[in-house]
């Protein structure tokens, strides 16, 4: 049965009116607009039990927060039923009880009214809800708007830039909202960035310039055209090495205003030079390059420099087996040659534009992988949250996501279980199979992970990573000789490529050559990798309590690491009294925090201190430790706090209804809110 609509006039409207000072007012206003079925009830429990609550459209309402049934109770019960999951409600709030607006938006309240009630302002605020829903606009959008006003009337600008943020990573990327974006940006002072939306939106949608100029003369005092692009175009690589080609590709560049376009006939000097630049905003490349492959090129990029780069392969030399491969390493686009002016820029804006604003699915699902790989996970989630409500998504995809999703948040065996399903959906796809192989990479079951390896393998042998993670499972098994051989093909092809050395090392330290260990260790080129080397290693081995590996792989990076890796010495430390600490082996632990408290300028001294003096305290009262939410492992980030959204307990995802997922109050729900769901007595009242 489909939801009731909001913009049928014979749909079920109920006003809730305890004191009955509501239903006189806004029942004759919604007369007055047309609705010809408005009811009152004395309160938010007699809805509950309200025969036709499922034929309702709309609920007016005050919070009622002292009741025993508030609007909280509702909106959670709206969260929690799919059957009320579009019942839109209303809320009349008292000046007094403005500081709860936010904590109702963010659970899925659709507008407000503050004050007193006066005839026409209730008027037109309900006018425009009505307006908006006959022009087909969105619940989100709805809600955005009321919202917003609220927002702007506090001065909250901060929290107007994170909701515009959600709103268009996620749900809306109309041009409407670019500028809603670039708005926020200007208010809470940071003008370059709102520039920079400003001259998205122009790209995006040029019939905006007139509300595009307007905005730019009422927050900078000049028009657009004096402002310069500060984000979009820096700087482009340009990697062919036929120079009738790469000259013409070039000139094109330069006129979309790219602040400098870089050309190169080989893919090594291009490598060379986007190490040390690194401001690179667009490579456009040939497949076939000269020193070293396309693929190679284009995966130690990914790898090594910001994940998320557009990355436009020119070439009429791909083949149908590299279709793959090309959407493993997250290429943008594919242009054919012989190019044609027209078509290339269309192509080259279209790549600009769905790196920042994916609107296609194919787009949203690259976009997603190369956010997770860049570490940009709330992006990913947002991405993520947007393609899990999208009807149009096959199931066997939306799972698949959040398996990698899983996988990347360190839930592996949750991973795996989202991988098995998707495979029985979908079948045994070169994804699901990356995805079951690290899970089970992670989770120690080495023949299974080589097994999916592999097989991923055989459709998509050129994956230079995904080779790396076979050689060094073929060497956990004790294929040596297998292991060498594979990585061979990789040192073939990228000799210099940090994912090659990462694999050599954890091949070396498995086989317990330490000497070869510890070169290649000097020979890395920052810390970081080595950092998330062990971690890769050693905390996936103490999440899953074996505590005794993944120490035993933290004490051979301290035997293996060389002079001046202090810093790097000291967060290995840490590890392994943290893990000490988890087996509750604590004189052990002491004695690795002893060590490292004595060196004050440690990266980790406040950390060190602060887990030595419980362990020290457990040691001579016996009470057992309890770990706090920051002594956690060395780059293992905690995810927010979300107590609040697990008493909720909600399936529907972010956006899913209203702003619900989408806005987050900075500040704690308050208690008189929280108490609401204490016990969920309530809730069952549906």
């Amino acid at each position: 049965m489909p939801a009731p609509s909001l913009t049928d006039k014979n749909s079920n409207v109920v006003i809730i009116d305890g004191s009955g000072t509501l239903r006189p007012v806004v029942g004759g206003i919604l007369r007055d607009l047309g609705y010809r079925n408005v009811f009152a009830l004395k309160s938010l429990s007699e809805y509950l039990s309200y025969p036709n609550k499922y034929q309702v459209a709309w609920i007016l309402t005050h919070p009622y927060i002292a009741d025993p049934v508030t609007v909280f109770h509702l909106l959670k019960i709206c969260l929690q039923d799919p059957k009320l999951r579009y019942l839109r409600i209303t809320v009349f709030f008292d000046d007094s009880e403005q500081y709860l607006i936010p904590f109702a938006f963010s659970l899925g309240t659709m507008s407000f009214h503050v004050g007193t009630l006066s005839h026409n302002s209730i008027r037109n605020d309900l006018k425009e809800v009505i307006s908006m829903a006959r022009s087909d606009r969105s619940d989100i959008a709805i809600a955005a708007r009321f919202f917003r006003k609220y927002l702007m009337s506090r001065e909250w600008y901060m929290d107007r830039l994170m909701m515009e943020q959600m709103l268009l990573e996620g749900v809306d990327q109309s041009s409407e909202q670019l500028l809603n974006t670039a708005e926020a940006y200007f208010l809470t002072g940071q003008e370059q960035e709102g520039v920079s939306y400003l001259y998205e939106t122009l790209m995006f949608d040029n019939s905006q310039e007139e509300l595009i100029e307007r905005m730019a003369n009422r927050y900078m005092g000049k028009s657009l055209k004096e402002c310069r692009n500060p984000i979009k175009k820096d700087t482009c690589v340009v990697i062919d090495s036929d120079e009738a080609v790469r000259k013409p590709i070039a000139e094109i560049l330069s006129k979309l205003d790219f602040r400098s376009v870089m050309e190169f006939e080989d893919g090594l000097s291009a490598l060379e030079f986007s190490r040390k630049y690194k401001n690179i905003d667009l490579f456009v490349t040939e497949w076939k390059l000269k020193e070293i492959p396309g693929p190679a090129f284009i995966q130690i990029v990914r790898h090594e420099l910001e994940a998320d780069i557009p990355i436009v392969v020119c070439s009429s030399l791909l083949k149908d087996k590299d279709e793959i491969l090309l959407k493993e390493v997250g290429v943008n686009k594919v242009i054919s040659k012989p190019i044609q002016a027209r078509n290339f820029i269309a192509s080259i804006l279209s790549a600009l534009k769905e790196s920042q604003y994916p609107s296609e699915l194919s787009s949203k699902e690259r976009e997603f992988r190369l956010k997770l790989k860049s570490a940009q996970t709330q992006k990913a989630e947002s991405i993520l949250n947007s393609l899990l409500v999208d009807s149009k998504v096959p199931r066997g995809k939306k799972v698949l996501l959040q398996g990698e999703f899983a996988l990347h948040e360190g839930s592996f065996q949750e991973a795996k279980r989202l991988g098995q399903l998707a495979a029985q959906i979908m079948g045994y796809g070169t994804f699901v199979l990356n995805l079951l192989g690290k899970a089970c990479l992670k989770l120690g079951d080495h023949e299974n992970a080589l097994n999916y390896l592999e097989k991923a393998n055989s459709l998509s042998p050129q994956n230079l990573e995904r080779l790396c993670a076979i050689a060094t499972e073929q060497s956990a098994v004790g294929r040596d000789d297998d292991a060498r051989k594979t990585m061979g093909q990789v040192l073939e092809d990228a000799p210099n490529a940090a994912f090659a050395k990462e694999a050599q090392l954890s091949i070396a330290v498995r086989q317990g050559e330490h000497q070869e260990a510890s070169n290649l260790l000097g020979n890395m080129d920052s810390s970081d990798s080595l950092i998330s080397f062990w971690n890769s290693q050693a905390i996936s081995h103490v999440k899953q309590q074996n505590f005794l590996q993944g120490i035993e792989i933290y004490q051979r990076a301290l035997r293996n690491l060389p002079p001046g890796y202090s810093d790097n010495r000291s967060f290995v430390r840490y590890n392994v009294a943290l893990a000490y600490t988890r087996s509750n082996q604590l004189k052990k632990a002491a004695t690795y925090l002893e060590a490292e408290a004595a060196m004050t300028h440690s990266p980790v001294h406040k950390k060190v201190c602060s887990l030595l003096s419980k362990v020290l305290k457990s040691l001579k009262t016996g009470e057992p430790i309890q770990l706090q939410g920051s002594e956690v492992n060395i780059e293992e980030i905690p995810r927010p706090s979300k107590n609040f959204y697990e008493v909720v307990n909600s399936p529907i995802p972010p956006g899913g209804r209203f702003l619900w997922g989408l806005y987050s109050p900075d500040q704690a729900f308050p208690k008189e809110i929280m108490s609401a769901f204490e016990s969920d007595e309530q809730s069952q009242a549906s």
